[in-house]
């Protein structure tokens, strides 16, 4: 047996007491305080390695550094493999994209584009008046234009549509003719636009003249007076359909065509010729009978009048609506590019008619709308 000197076993017994508290003996972990320390908060995002024990314990710091690594391997290994999930997803989405043949892609294109080119020309092409885009156009009929009485279509402009039909008034004025020779009578039927001879007209000679019967079968009846008619006094006034009075500038000829308002030009026929052949009445001065008045007329009052060239040389032309104060009287144009009235039975008064065209009962076979190229029409089973 080694006795050892009592100084060392003071300086041992020293030591043992200045040990820290938790260490029963040197690297023995036994303290739930000091562990508790030693781990990293479950909240905590930071990376920052917590505190480590003493130096001189060191299986307590490799056990501890060991459990450390070992969570935040775990938390790597979590992200790599949301990393490799996220990877998948899209190198399977690139599958599947580069999966579709190039032709199919092609086909659909093509087929989109002939959606439209169908829906541009099928029978909802035409729409009615906008500010920002004006007016579609379309042609339909034919009647006389030149003054030599030749055979031109007849342009229409799309004022409104709607699920049955499109509202079409002729961009010119065709003819000129009375609404109605008899004033008196006028007064009896109180201005009722069925019972006029200019609406008898319309819808017997003119359309004779103008129209196919299968034309006439795309074509809608207005009310009791046919399938061609006037437009009334709130059309006329109607700013929303591209109408309405432009009294501002009246006297400005640029002015007046870029913005024509309610006001409306003739054909050559209807103011040189309107059923007078010029090579057989020369002069427009010659007297001729009217048709019920005992009175003889000047020729030119039997042809379409035109305004003075300050007012743009434009025409005036019949409402169907009757005056409210003047019975023997109806609505017009006048040279303002206003709304006013005349007697009914002036012959050298504008016929501008109208017509409802039936939605369906048509096919665009051609045009782009415009008033330079509009579109021509058909009946719908033509062809088939």
């Amino acid at each position: 047996m080694i006795f050892l000197p009592s100084k060392f076993l003071a300086l041992k017994s020293e030591r043992k007491a200045r040990r820290p508290l938790g260490v029963e003996r040197r690297g023995r972990f036994c303290s739930s305080a000091f562990a508790e320390r030693a781990k990293p908060s479950p909240c905590s995002t930071s990376k920052t390695v917590p505190a480590v024990p003493p130096l001189f314990h060191r299986p307590l710091c490799k056990a501890w550094r060991r459990w450390y690594n070992t969570q935040d391997i775990d938390r790597q290994r979590t992200r790599e493999r949301g990393r490799r999930d996220l990877k998948g997803e899209e190198a399977m989405r690139r599958k599947n994209r580069r999966g579709a043949p190039r032709a199919v892609w092609l086909l659909l294109l093509a087929a989109a584009i002939l959606m439209t080119a169908v829906t541009a020309a099928g029978e909802g092409a035409l729409r009615g008046y906008s500010k920002e885009d004006g007016y579609v156009y379309v042609r339909l009929g034919r009647y006389p234009q030149t003054a030599e009485g030749g055979i031109e279509p007849i342009l229409w402009r799309v004022l409104t549509t709607d699920e049955e039909k499109a509202y079409l008034l002729s961009e010119y004025i065709l003819f000129a003719r009375a609404l109605h020779n008899d004033r008196n009578e006028y007064q009896k039927f109180k201005g009722d636009f069925a019972q006029t001879e200019l609406c008898q007209y319309l819808n017997t000679t003119f359309t004779e003249a103008a129209f196919t019967e299968e034309e006439l079968g795309m074509l809608l009846p207005c009310e009791n007076f046919g399938k061609v008619f006037l437009i009334t006094r709130d059309d006329m006034k109607n700013k929303a359909i591209g109408l309405g009075s432009t009294v501002t500038g009246s006297e400005n000829p640029k002015k007046i065509q870029e913005n024509p308002g309610v006001r409306a030009w003739g054909t050559a026929w209807a103011i040189e010729n309107n059923g007078y052949d010029p090579a057989e009445y020369p002069d427009p001065k010659a007297k001729v009978r009217n048709s019920t008045d005992t009175a003889n007329i000047t020729l030119g009052e039997k042809r379409l009048y035109v305004f003075q060239a300050k007012y743009g040389a434009c025409s005036p032309y019949w409402g169907r609506s009757p005056s409210t104060s003047h019975k023997n009287q109806a609505v017009c144009t006048k040279d303002g590019g206003q709304i006013g009235r005349i007697e009914v039975g002036r012959d050298n008064e504008g016929v501008r008619p109208a017509v409802y065209l039936a939605e369906g009962s048509y096919r665009i076979i051609s045009g782009a709308g415009t008033k330079d190229d509009p579109y021509e029409i058909e009946p719908a089973g033509a062809g088939e």
